[in-house]
């Protein structure tokens, strides 16, 4: 079991939970120094059949952590791959600091018990593979927006002097692809939009912007892959909520389910979601959906359903009590995704 002291976590406010686990077959293994001033955060890379990113939103970007399987036997087969690249995306931000490298970590690992999770006193079984963070860093969105906004600066700002004035903005991860492209949804308020003088001007001018992009988490570089604008969105709830939509109708598309599982090319906002671990045929069924999507004139098809999260992030449950707390009797546990199942007579 890791500890992880003094650290918040502010991914209850995210369109879902699921979004934090991913598996991944590429991972950094040595970081670059302190104080260099290489592009990427590593010196050197492996490919692994066991690796896992984890995250944790920390309200102004996300703690993350590479994870692998180390086995005592020392079988696991490690290809070192060639740390030198040029950037994967289409920008080479400016900043350093996007993507941070963390030397010095809180962490506390402890030894528990296997069934009950009580800190164990046992020793050391050499023979059992383990479970370890190899790398960590940070992703500083506030440092990715600021870079952005600075190269957009004629859009944003008035003037110069503005720029150190960061807007207030949210985020969302929508996925991460490959092991190492995030691929996130921010948005933020419009300064000339607070500053507009009259109700006149307000109309021309949106309340916030939307951007999705695309960031390598090995050398910072990004890609912009829409730009967005909303005509009343201001405020911390509203942004919240607007960012919330956003990577759900984006992560829809990445997967094809609910709307996006017919042939479209128009975006489609408003469908509902739901939490439960359930494997719901029916968020791909074409014949469901065809309908919606193809409605026309005045007469509005509400959505056939609600798509369940659990087919969007189909690789991440998220584990509850509701049936304890409700006093459910629950007869029988399966795996969504594994011929498993456990009956109880």
């Amino acid at each position: 079991m890791y500890r992880l002291p003094m650290i918040s976590i502010a991914g209850i406010h995210a369109h879902t939970l699921r979004n934090l686990l991913w598996k991944t077959s590429i991972l950094p293994s040595k970081p670059v120094e302190e104080n260099s001033e290489a592009p990427r955060i590593y010196e050197t890379l492996k490919l692994t059949q066991t690796g896992y990113i984890v995250l944790n939103d920390e309200e102004d970007g996300f703690r993350i952590f590479w994870i692998d399987f180390i086995s005592p036997s020392g079988t696991d087969d490690v290809i070192v791959l060639d740390s030198s690249h040029s950037p994967r995306q289409q920008v080479q931000p400016k900043r350093r600091d996007i993507v941070t490298v963390i030397h010095d970590s809180s962490i506390e690992p402890r030894r528990t018990q296997i069934m009950t999770g009580c800190s164990s006193q046992e020793p050391h079984q050499d023979s059992v593979d383990e479970l370890n963070i190899v790398f960590e860093g940070y992703l500083k969105v506030d440092a990715l927006l600021s870079d952005i906004i600075r190269r957009r600066k004629k859009m944003i700002y008035a003037n110069d002097s503005e720029l150190c004035i960061l807007p207030d903005y949210y985020y969302n991860l929508v996925s991460i692809t490959n092991g190492r492209s995030a691929n996130l949804v921010v948005v933020f308020n419009n300064p000339r939009f607070v500053e507009s003088g009259t109700v006149e001007r307000q109309k021309k001018v949106p309340a916030a912007y939307g951007i999705c992009v695309t960031l390598d988490l090995f050398d910072h570089s990004y890609t912009e892959t829409q730009w967005l604008q909303h005509p009343t969105c201001n405020g911390a709830v509203c942004l919240r909520q607007w960012s919330n939509k956003l990577a759900v109708t984006k992560r829809m598309a990445e997967m094809r389910v609910g709307p996006y599982s017919v042939s479209t090319s128009k975006e489609i906002f408003g469908i509902k979601t739901h939490e439960m671990d359930i494997n719901d045929e029916d968020d791909t069924n074409v014949d469901i959906w065809e309908a919606f999507v193809n409605q026309e004139g005045s007469k509005r098809v509400e959505p056939p359903k609600a798509v369940a999260m659990s087919s969007l992030y189909p690789f991440c449950d998220v584990v509850n009590n509701d049936a304890v707390i409700s006093a459910i009797p629950v007869h029988r546990i399966s795996c969504r995704n594994f011929p498993l199942e456990l009956y109880y007579s």
